[in-house]
């Protein structure tokens, strides 16, 4: 009886210990398809149907921008996405496997004018989050920042010849 009660007085202090592994930035990872994005079933299966190639069906999340931390969300990316398994028949309980937020640059002249800028803004946030990056790779037309995780790998890239600056952010 004794051991009974002490096991019960852990269990709530264990699960208030216990990290949240996938919230970035506020944006909560371990949540399912219809908490993040508020789109049907029906809107899985279509996307899943129309992008066979890709290797997760990517859709957007506006319905829950609200809920992102204020510093992410004023970088001001072009687009923020999210990628669900494939071929799924119910998406209960289905959660994302990677976060895309990216900038899109019009033409060369809008990369030059603004890449930088937006690399420093990210970069500044993501120290702030992981720490120093253990992949730090730039090159005249790229750069590129990698951090690893016991279950995260989270990048950012910015290619001159994609006209991109991409965060990405999988679960392991």
């Amino acid at each position: 009886m004794k051991k009974i009660i002490i096991l019960l007085t852990l269990i709530p202090i264990i699960s208030f210990c216990q990290v949240n592994k996938h919230n970035v930035f506020g944006i909560d990872l371990n949540l399912d398809w219809y908490s993040l994005t508020n789109y049907s079933m029906i809107t899985y299966a279509t996307t899943n149907y129309e992008n066979k190639a890709a290797p997760c069906v990517i859709t957007d999340f506006k319905y829950y921008y609200d809920k992102i931390d204020k510093d992410f969300m004023d970088i001001g990316f072009s687009e923020l996405l999210l990628g669900f398994p494939k071929d799924k028949n119910d998406v209960h309980g289905l959660t994302p496997v990677i976060l895309i937020a990216r900038f899109n640059y019009k033409d060369l002249n809008d990369y030059k004018l603004y890449s930088n800028k937006n690399i420093t803004k990210i970069l500044a946030l993501l120290k702030s989050k992981f720490g120093d990056a253990e992949l730090n790779m730039v090159k005249e037309k790229t750069s590129l920042y990698k951090w690893s995780g016991e279950n995260y790998e989270t990048f950012l890239s910015s290619v001159e010849n994609d006209l991109q600056t991409t965060y990405i952010y999988t679960k392991k």
